[in-house]
């Protein structure tokens, strides 16, 4: 009996089973007598060499005995990503700092490049942004991917959840692993391609070493802005007050070296003592950032910050925030957030406070205390379909008095057209992300036009 026979079953067959949908083309044409470059092979190497020779200029041909990528380029499953391996393998040990930045930054730019490829080239290629999840085997590994997660998070800027191991079940349909880690790339090319723009990756590195640079004058100085424009209260010590202070004037000068237009940051930390010194005193200067049109979203929310980006544009504020409590007495949704706020929205000066409480864990630094303005206000966020597009979603409401908590946070009372009940239900059945960009004034017609002009969709719950 033969080998094949043995190993594999009746219906097996060499062919995979992708091809029925998308199988290998043949494109067979006259050669010219003369060519700049001729190319043996049209796999991703070969193909790939011939786009960029073609692109350059040059006459190019691809000659291949079999179909077009018939080997192993058509045969894989198709999978990409970004930084993981490096992250996740012994490939980083006894790698610097800095050159692991730079491999971790060459791994995702290689990523973005393939993005780019299939727009530019207007390729059917169905690439979808899943996430990409890494099952734990034992324990100890489960350990292990807790903290090579933090790695990646803060080298490619990568969103990085922890799934524990009663969490997996509903994701891989599996209590085999025992717990693991959710990576999902944020697909910068696929912001750009909406609103224009420029994506950059920034290293904290960068922030920590402009900071170290901040002589004390500018820093006593930024303190004087700070109280000009803020109302720092007595409780908070005049060393936070210079911390956040440096923090700032960081930011300034990171923001002009790179001319940045908005920023998403997030940092976890890995015992660093400089990057957590920095990132626990960020968000005065977020605030203040943010009030000048250069909008800071925290928690590396990118599609938020483009949400801000737009209320500031259109001269409604926004300002970061999400819902953390319901008001069904007098139906209202309480939203605010630990921070940044957006000062020039605020409905008296904003007060600077110590963080004692952040996202209900123990804080650290100072933050803001505002409310904003009463009066019609609108709610934006930036949502990805279930088919991978984007859409602009809106609400309008309005921001009325009544008691918030006092705890340095942009807290604020809503009310819509909608019972909390059912706005509720009718804002998240959109998908949308738990934070938004709140704005002052009703400009949902003008978002509306908005969306029109960039040919997405647009939805208005209220």
């Amino acid at each position: 009996m033969r080998a094949d026979t043995l190993l594999f079953h009746d219906d097996f067959r060499l062919a995979p089973y992708w091809w029925d949908a998308a199988p290998p083309e043949t494109s067979r044409v006259a050669l010219p007598p003369s060519l700049d470059l001729v190319i043996v092979g049209s796999g991703y190497c070969g193909l790939s060499a011939a786009a960029e020779a073609a692109r350059q200029g040059a006459s190019v041909a691809v000659l291949d005995a079999a179909e077009i990528g018939a080997g192993g380029s058509t045969r894989s499953g198709g999978m990409v990503s970004s930084g993981q391996k490096l992250a996740l393998t012994d490939a980083i040990r006894g790698v610097s700092a800095e050159r692991l930045g730079r491999l971790m930054a060459e791994s995702t730019a290689s990523f973005d490049y393939l993005k780019c490829l299939i727009a530019d080239e207007a390729l059917d290629a169905d690439l979808q942004i899943t996430g990409r999840f890494f099952g734990a085997f034992t324990p100890g590994h489960f350990e292990r991917l807790r903290r090579q997660g933090d790695l990646l998070r803060e080298k490619t800027g990568v969103t990085v959840h922890v799934v524990t191991r009663a969490e997996q079940r509903v994701m891989v349909g599996s209590d085999y692993y025992y717990g693991g880690m959710l990576d999902i790339y944020s697909d910068f090319t696929q912001q750009c391609a909406y609103f224009g723009g420029h994506v950059e990756i920034v290293e904290v590195e960068e922030l920590v070493a402009l900071r170290s640079e901040v002589s004390e004058a500018d820093a006593r100085n930024r303190v004087g802005e700070i109280r000009t424009v803020m109302e720092v209260q007595s409780d908070c010590p005049p060393e936070e007050l210079l911390r956040a202070a440096r923090t700032s004037v960081a930011l300034d000068r990171l923001v002009e070296r790179h001319t940045l237009g908005s920023i998403a940051y997030y940092h976890q930390g890995t015992g660093t003592p400089e990057h957590e010194d920095v990132m626990s005193s960020v968000i005065l200067g977020a605030s203040l950032l943010t009030a000048r049109g250069i909008p800071m979203a925290g928690e590396y929310e990118i599609k938020n910050a483009q949400a801000m980006k737009i209320m500031d544009t259109l001269g409604a504020g926004g300002s970061f925030t999400e819902y953390y409590a319901v008001d069904y007495n007098d139906d209202v949704i309480l939203m605010g957030h630990d921070g940044p706020g957006h000062v020039a929205i605020a409905a008296e000066k904003t007060k600077v406070r110590p963080l004692e409480v952040y996202h209900g864990k123990v804080g650290r630094g100072l933050s803001v205390e505002m409310s904003v303005k009463h009066g019609p206000v609108t709610l934006l966020s930036v949502v990805q379909t279930g088919d991978g597009k984007l859409k602009l979603l809106t609400a309008e409401g309005h921001s009325v008095p009544g008691p918030i908590l006092q705890i340095g946070n942009t807290n604020s009372r809503y009310k819509f057209a909608l019972d909390v009940r059912n706005f509720m239900n009718a804002w998240n059945g959109h998908g949308p992300a738990h934070h938004c960009a709140v704005g002052i004034g009703n400009v949902a017609n003008t978002i509306e036009k908005l969306a029109a002009l960039l040919k997405m969709e647009s939805v208005r719950v209220c």
